[in-house]
């Protein structure tokens, strides 16, 4: 004993030794951890305070290029003049700056939109809030939130300026005239952002004032709102000087250093994981970390070798108890000691003999109770469940461990057998037997169960278990209900028919009677239940007695006869008498069911009276049948002498007669008789072509030979006959006649309309020409006098500036200022910036006038209208030119020129071809689309595609388009010559044009033109 307590003396001494190795090793660690924090973070502060200054001169210089812009003596034409294209053409060089400029007006209203330098579709956006604030602070830049701009399908920022009637056009002044609107690109700002390395696995985040998250590496974090994360956000907002924090940034520990973006209510975040952040402070943390191991390492082996002594024992006693637990209660330890080990080792064997003994007769209770086919339940005395056997189990569909301790109230759907009681209170001294109730099972389905219960009591009368069975009810519940079921259905049944149905006794009487036997009787139950079957029947009462007599028997019979009920009603009956047998086959009653069939008798009596008549009838048919052989001969001679068919039809169009040149045409006249007229035709191959005034004109697909078919109706009263005479007049000749007049007709309408179109385009082309001649000569002097002004103003502007430079060195500041403030308020620096400019944008509309020029003189080729070689290239990109006012609104155009050899060709005709097809294209697509066009050379001849995404030809149309006069667009739009011309133009130059179309996806035109080489 004294052993053991020095033992653990000397445990406790060098568990102390220990103690004393991991306290020095954590102040070490503290001290060299804080130091390198306070490195890091001045590391991170310099940091971010560079991405603020980025931050903030990016946004700067978006407002300077706004505020320039709104300045601009283009911008005031447009106000004034509404002249938009020169504005338009003054933004395009911004559009890398501001990719969605607008200009709204003083009402909402989108004006100009332009994207990436492209008109789009415009708006009213008077509710906006950045127009009501824009409005609210005139002269000053607003910017609003960073949102998604569905224009540029992207995260944006719109910076508006309110335009003022003052002298410039710029802000300032009353009046407001409208507000320009920029929208930059939140990626720019990112991208200025995602080049800075911070680290390893640092990284910047920039939130609105809100804490929505506005720029994250991770793409997928945008938008998300941090401002109540981690509770430590209340520095971070916007107006906040430069700072440092720790918090949980989107779920993870990090080191924050955090600036304010000025005049935009933003924060700029640098952020380093906490990770990363000690990864320096962890190499002195590992350090320590080592020795303090090694020393525990040590001390682990000391104590292992001190304290063996104490644990071998324990162990094999821990084993022991195992083996107990797993049910080997002959489980025994063979420790001898004279501590306390050795106290416990003899203390546990005497509780394993006597544990082994008590295990034996339990076993035997359990395996009774688990073999009942019953459910049984043990309970103590405050209600809840000790115990439960394997039936009770199955039928709850729970484990013994999820009922053990729970109230008994658990396994009832309701209020439990034993009645309402306080959780926790001692259950009633209740003996209950044979109850019906219902368990509640695991997955919620009411059983029902017969259900008893006794009570075990103490030694001194206390009761302390309760002892529940239920027997399983359900089946025996399920037959009381289907046998209630089919009795109602069978009596539903009965009350439900129409006949009369009821049970008699084997004597006769009326037992009971459906609703319907009673109505038919005009009687109630007092007066027809316990009546005799036969008494109301007044004709054939035998043989309904013999019917009774022979179910009574025990065979099935039938009867007709005929009754009289109490108001002098009379029917006839068909009843059938059937036996009904006890279970022991005994005869107990008779079913009867007695159909009505009055009507049925009724209409018999009528027939043989018809019968009678007929008869008589017959004899006058006969001498009718005389009269009409007569005039069937006559008809017959008459009609097979008419050229035309002729056949008669009866009322419902069966073929009754026909003529001689009906029956030579069908080449079977023995198949026709008695068919449906209509169905003949169709057999005959007879296409109808069209209905007019009455008559159908018909094909015979295989002569090919034309007929007018009439129908004339006819109904004669006195014979009672009605039908119909269909003709067919053969008109083959007329129609061939009249099939060729018709295409001389549309052959020379074509030809005068292309003629007509021709010689529009003749006319056009020598105006265009004389136009571009007129316009060539003055554009010449205009762009020659803008160069010499150009020279003459670099020249005065060096004066100007040489001017400043000797007044600066004089030695009179008044005069100096003086001079400085008239240039000041003349504004002449502007002025000699903006004249530079505009000389130079003036020289650009020129050579932009000179194109124009050239591309209509090559379009015309007044003087190429001959047949000579050509570079179909250089075709459609004048042609492209020329409809450009056309296609640039509606379309982006995407060319792929491939190399065409030279071919000879009407140059001035195919142009004509290419304005047609690109026109088209244009006006198919509604908004905004895509315009293809590619060229190759293959298999000898020039193939060109011109490709839309608009909204495709329906296919059904798709054959008729080339045909002169058809159109798909709407009535006032197009005349349905363009294809046509287009297609005899192609066709004159020995190629083929074809189309393919998707509703909804495009159209493509691919004309092939043969290379025709030589001179």
């Amino acid at each position: 004993m004294f052993k053991s307590v020095r033992t653990k003396i000397l445990a406790s001494f060098f568990s102390v030794f220990m103690l004393l190795v991991l306290t020095l090793g954590w102040f070490n660690y503290v001290f060299t951890k804080d130091y390198l924090e306070k490195t890091q973070k001045k590391e991170m502060e310099s940091l971010v305070h560079h991405l603020q200054h980025v931050v903030h001169d990016e946004l700067a210089d978006r407002m300077h290029i706004l505020k320039r812009l709104s300045e601009t003596r283009e911008l005031k034409e447009y106000i004034e003049m509404r002249s938009a294209r020169p504005f338009m053409e003054k933004v395009e060089g911004h559009k890398n700056l501001f990719p969605l400029m607008r200009f709204i007006n003083e009402k909402g209203v989108e004006e100009i939109k332009l994207i990436n330098g492209n008109p789009s579709e415009k708006h009213n956006i008077s509710s906006s809030r950045l127009f009501k604030e824009v409005l609210k602070s005139p002269g000053k830049i607003v910017s609003g939130k960073a949102e998604w701009n569905p224009d540029l399908k992207e995260l944006a920022i719109d910076m508006g300026l309110a335009i003022s009637a003052g002298e410039d056009g710029a802000s300032g002044g009353s009046g407001t005239k409208g507000i320009l609107v920029g929208t930059v690109p939140f990626s720019h700002i990112a991208d200025k952002l995602s080049d800075i390395k911070i680290g390893t696995t640092g990284f910047a985040i920039l939130t609105d004032g809100d804490g929505d998250v506005l720029y994250h590496p991770d793409k997928k974090l945008i938008f998300r709102n941090i401002s109540g994360e981690g509770g430590k956000f209340e520095n971070i907002l916007p107006g906040a000087n430069v700072g440092f924090t720790r918090a949980d940034i989107l779920g993870a520990e990090s080191y924050v250093s955090y600036a304010p973006v000025k005049d935009m209510g933003w924060s700029l975040l640098v952020v380093l994981p906490y990770k990363e952040f000690i990864a320096t402070p962890n190499i002195a943390r590992n350090t320590t970390l080592l020795i303090c191991i090694v020393a525990l390492i040590i001390g682990g082996g000391v104590s292992v070798v001190l304290s063996g002594g104490i644990i071998r024992p324990l162990l094999k006693l821990a084993g022991a108890a195992k083996e107990i637990a797993r049910g080997n209660y002959k489980s025994r330890l063979g420790i001898t000691s004279m501590d306390e080990i050795g106290a416990v080792t003899d203390s546990f064997n005497r509780m394993a003999e006597a544990l082994e003994k008590t295990t034996v007769s339990r076993n035997y209770v359990d395996n009774i109770l688990h073999t009942m086919n019953d459910a049984l339940i043990v309970l103590d005395n405050k209600g809840l469940i000790v115990t439960v056997n394997k039936a009770a189990l199955d039928l709850l569909e729970y484990t013994e461990e999820e009922l053990a301790g729970q109230p008994v109230e658990k396994i009832f759907p309701g209020e439990s057998p034993f009645g309402e009681r306080e959780a926790g209170t001692l259950i009633k001294d209740t003996v209950l037997t044979n109850i019906e109730a219902y368990f509640n099972s695991r997955s919620d389905n009411n059983i029902p169960v017969s259900f008893s219960s006794s009570t075990l009591r103490d030694d001194h009368g206390e009761v302390r278990w309760v002892v529940c069975v239920a027997q399983d009810a359900s089946e025996r519940k399920w037959m009381q209900e289907s046998l209630t079921a089919s009795e109602e259905y069978f009596r539903s049944f009965v009350e439900s028919s129409q006949d009369c149905i009821c049970n008699l006794t084997v004597d006769g009487k009326i037992m009971n009677i459906n609703s319907s036997g009673k109505a038919i009787n005009d009687a109630d139950d007092e007066e027809i239940i316990g009546a005799d079957f036969t008494s109301c029947v007044v004709e054939k009462r035998e043989g309904l007695t013999e019917a009774i007599k022979r179910a009574a028997a025990g065979d099935n019979a039938s009867v007709q006869y005929k009754t009289r009920s109490k108001k002098g009603s009379e029917r006839w009956w068909d009843t059938r008498l059937t036996p009904v047998r006890d279970l022991d086959g005994s005869i107990r009653s008779i079913m009867s069911v007695a159909r009505d069939i009055t009507e049925n008798r009724k209409t018999q009596e009528s027939l043989i009276k018809t019968q009678q008549m007929l008869i008589g009838e017959h004899e006058k048919l006969n001498n009718l049948l005389k009269e009409m052989q007569i005039a069937k001969k006559e008809w017959e001679s008459t009609m097979d002498c008419i050229g035309d068919m002729i056949i008669l039809t009866d009322r419902s169009g069966v073929v009754i007669k026909f003529n001689r040149a009906f029956a030579e045409f069908t080449q079977a006249p023995e198949n026709i008789v008695n068919k449906d007229w209509e169905k003949i035709i169709d057999e005959l191959e007879m296409e109808t072509v069209t209905f007019y005034s009455g008559s159908i004109e018909l094909l015979h697909r295989p002569s090919q030979r034309w007929f007018e078919l009439n129908s004339y109706p006819f109904e004669d009263v006195d014979i009672e006959f009605s039908g119909a005479v269909i003709t067919m007049h053969e008109t083959t000749e007329v129609k061939n006649i009249t099939r060729k007049l018709e295409d001389a007709y549309t052959e020379l309408k074509s030809t005068q309309t292309q003629i007509l179109q021709r010689e529009k385009m003749a006319s056009i082309g020598q105006l265009a020409a004389g136009v571009a001649h007129e316009i060539n000569n003055p554009m010449g002097f205009i762009s020659s006098n803008l160069g010499t002004l150009g020279k003459y103003m670099n020249k005065l502007t060096e004066f100007v500036a040489r001017q400043g430079e000797i007044i600066d060195s004089l030695k009179s500041p008044e005069a100096a200022e003086g001079i400085r403030e008239l240039k000041r308020k003349l504004k002449l620096d502007y002025v000699l910036e903006d004249i530079g400019q505009l000389i130079n944008e003036s020289l650009e509309g020129a050579d932009r006038v000179k194109n124009i020029v050239q591309n209509l003189k090559t379009f015309s080729r007044v003087d190429e209208a001959e047949y000579k070689h050509v570079d179909i290239n250089e075709c459609i990109e004048s042609t492209l030119n020329i409809v450009w006012n056309e296609l640039k609104y509606n379309a982006t155009v995407v060319k792929e020129y491939g190399e065409l050899p030279l071919t000879k060709c009407y140059p001035q005709q195919l142009n004509q071809v290419f304005m047609n097809l690109l026109v088209n294209a244009a006006q198919a697509i509604e908004k905004q689309g895509e315009i293809k066009i590619k060229t190759w050379n293959g298999d000898g001849s020039v193939n060109v595609a011109i490709s839309d995404t608009g909204c495709g030809i329906p296919e059904d149309k798709l054959s008729r388009i080339f045909e002169p006069f058809y159109t798909t667009k709407p009535v006032g739009k197009g005349t349905g010559l363009g294809l046509s011309i287009t297609y005899d133009i192609v066709k004159k130059h020995n190629g083929d044009i074809t189309v393919e179309s998707e509703t909804g996806k495009g159209t493509t035109f691919t004309v092939r033109i043969p290379v025709v080489e030589g001179r």
